[in-house]
Parts: structure tokens; sequence; C-alpha cells
């Protein structure tokens, strides 16, 4: 079920009368703010009426000035019990900024929603990079059944920290996409401990990881790649043989 709106009042009636059997549901309030970031969140109620949900995706749309404060998934939503906790296996979670479209940075209260979901296959998480404090860089989620991951944060950096703060012991599959812009690239070529970075927290999955997937439009130089593919080498640093296909899209 896709629901588009501007008043919660829009959506009610739809949500309750086929909750019971609603195994998708896609919410994208228009209006400019996180659908879980308040206390008081009035998608909370309706969500525990959806005891059979398998796939969940929303949209964070905030004002074009984020707050400099604030999660923007309230303690309320990560510490709640949900109905359809055990059934959820796919979960999609973008942000997005009203008017221009542009992404908004995402921070750890995602990983926490995530992490609530035990049985969660597929994750895909979209924003423009990745803010963490202090007091959360030690903090780590554990996905014990996550087999795919696609992380869309536009920098290397983001990416890295995400990966950092993430225990997957099933995974399969990670998608990473380092964005469009140039400056991506020169900043890499620039600093090439940053994609290193990168390589080594890829390699905490060797066990089980078979594909990765690097993207970024603008590309990335190869005297960078060949740092960073080195680094994954099964025969000079021991990453599992597991490992059978890496994909670079955009090279310079």
């Amino acid at each position: 079920m896709h629901l588009t709106f501007s008043d919660i009042e829009e959506i009610e009636p739809l949500i309750v009368a086929s909750a019971e059997h609603l195994r998708s549901l896609d919410l994208r309030p228009a209006q400019g703010y996180p659908p879980l970031s308040s206390q008081d969140s009035p998608i909370l109620p309706l969500l525990d009426q959806c005891s059979s949900l398998r796939h969940l995706k929303f949209r964070i749309a905030t004002q074009s000035q984020p707050p400099s404060v604030g999660s923007l998934i309230h303690e309320t939503a990560v510490s709640h019990s949900y109905n359809f906790q055990s059934t959820l296996t796919i979960l999609d979670i973008c942000s997005v900024q009203k008017r221009t479209l542009s992404a908004t940075t995402l921070d750890y209260s995602i990983l926490h929603f995530a992490s609530l979901f035990p049985e969660l296959l597929v994750l895909h998480v979209c924003g423009q990079g990745f803010r963490i404090d202090e007091l959360e860089n030690t903090q780590t989620f554990t996905f014990p059944s996550l087999l795919r991951i696609d992380l869309q944060l536009y920098d290397v950096e983001s990416t890295t920290q995400v990966l950092e703060q993430m225990e997957m012991p099933r995974l399969r599959l990670l998608l990473m996409h380092l964005g469009d812009s140039t400056e991506v690239a020169e900043r890499v070529n620039r600093d090439p401990i940053i994609i290193l970075a990168l390589a080594l927290q890829i390699k905490r999955f060797g066990t089980t990881l078979q594909t990765v997937k690097l993207r970024s439009k603008s590309g990335l130089y190869w005297n960078s790649l060949d740092s960073f593919l080195a680094l994954l080498s099964p025969r000079f640093y021991g990453f599992s043989s597991v490992l059978r296909s890496f994909h670079v899209l955009g090279s310079r």
C-alpha cells in the first residue's frame, strides 16, 4: 500500500481497514517533518495495528533547513515494541528535503530503529551523509538475519561510519552509492586513507560477503581503486574466498 499524505487523518481509515492483512506499507508524508521524530507521532499507533507487515518504506521529508539537534526517529519509536517486529523482512528509509528533493543527513536513530527487527533481510538507507555524536560513536547495532544492505549516503566517510556501527553475521550483498560529484573522487585521491578505511570495514564481513557493488557516477581514480581492491584481496589480506564478485560502476 502506497500512501502519500499531508494529514494523518487521510490515511488512518485505509490502514485501519486493512491492517490485519497488510504486508507492504509505503508512507510518504507531504508535510515537512520526519514521520517518527516526535514523542506523540500519530503514525506510531497506526503502525501498531499492522501485525503482519513484511515490507516497510517511509520517506523522511524534512524542511529545507533541518534542525541541528534532535534525532530523525524519536527515542519513543526506537524503544517501542511493534506488533510486526518478528515479521518485517524489508525496511527502506529514504530522506529528502522538501522543495529541493535533495537528501537530508541521517543519524544513528535510523540504525537503532532498523535493529529492532531481528528477521530483517534487506535494508535500504538513503540520505545525504550520516551524522553521529561522539557519545554515540561506540554504539553498535546487530542485524542477525540481514543478507543485503544498500547504502546511498553520497560520501565515503558516512558509508564507512555506518558499516562500523553494524554487526551483520550473515551479510551476502553490499551495495554502496558514493554520489555523483567529482568532489568525492578528488578528495579520495588526495587522501587515500578515506577509501582504505572503507575497505577495512568491508573486510569485517569477509566470511559471508559474496558480492560488493560500488557506484559513483563521476568515478574514482584508478590509483584509489587499486589500493582499495588490494586491501580486499584474498591472496594478500586473507579476505574469504566466499567473495565472488566486486563491481565498481564508474572510474577515472
